[in-house]
């Protein structure tokens, strides 16, 4: 991430911190690891500031009593919003380091948020490939805030391919306005993720 070291973290809005593959530019992110807070003790999920601080600690090799640990981390921690959300100045002012937009399928509304943002951190936008309608009906039906689109799940239908095109579409329009993407992925099928960041790579100037 231009300007930041170190793993990417992504806290999301319930808590979950997760490392994702991220491209910026020709850099392509794959960490091996996948962070949850999950025990008792530790900030509840809301608390992003508690989180954030957490965050840094570890990487300045303290544990949470604040014992020196072994092999501190090289975390660069990022918050991943929603389209709606109002608190971007307190994320930034709150220590996070880069900013992830959940998917957005509509042109125009990405461009207003795009239009909206003043957080001044580097902003990422997810990109969730749909590999068939099947998995599409699926995320829709079972993540809260997620809505695949009519017209899109009548494409996959027709051709299971065209949402990574789509995606790549996607890239080569905005890649300019944005310092990266988040490439997200609902199964274990890397191939058609594969294919994308070749077509990026190739792209790149």
């Amino acid at each position: 991430i231009e300007g930041t070291e170190g793993l990417p973290l992504i806290w999301g809005a319930h808590g979950q911190l997760s490392s994702k593959v991220a491209v910026s530019e020709d850099r392509i992110y794959l960490p091996s690891t996948v962070v949850r807070i999950a025990a008792n003790g530790l900030p509840e999920p809301g608390d992003l500031r508690s989180i954030l601080d957490l965050v840094w600690r570890l990487n300045a090799g303290r544990d949470l009593s604040g014992g020196r640990i072994a092999d501190p981390t090289a975390f660069c921690a990022g918050v991943r919003v929603r389209e709606d959300d109002q608190r971007l100045a307190a994320y930034a002012a709150g220590g996070a380091s880069f900013i992830c937009l959940q998917p957005i399928y509509e042109p125009a509304r990405f461009r207003a948020f795009l239009d909206a943002y003043d957080a001044d951190l580097p902003l990422f936008a997810d990109l969730l490939l749909l590999p068939d309608l099947a998995t599409a009906e699926e995320l829709d039906n079972e993540l809260p805030g997620m809505a695949v689109p009519e017209a899109l799940k009548r494409r996959l239908a027709e051709d299971p391919a065209s949402d990574v095109r789509g995606a790549a579409r996607f890239l080569a329009h905005w890649r300019s306005c944005i310092s990266g993407v988040c490439v997200l992925l609902p199964d274990d099928r890397t191939q058609q993720a594969e294919g994308l960041l070749q077509t990026n790579r190739q792209a790149s100037p």
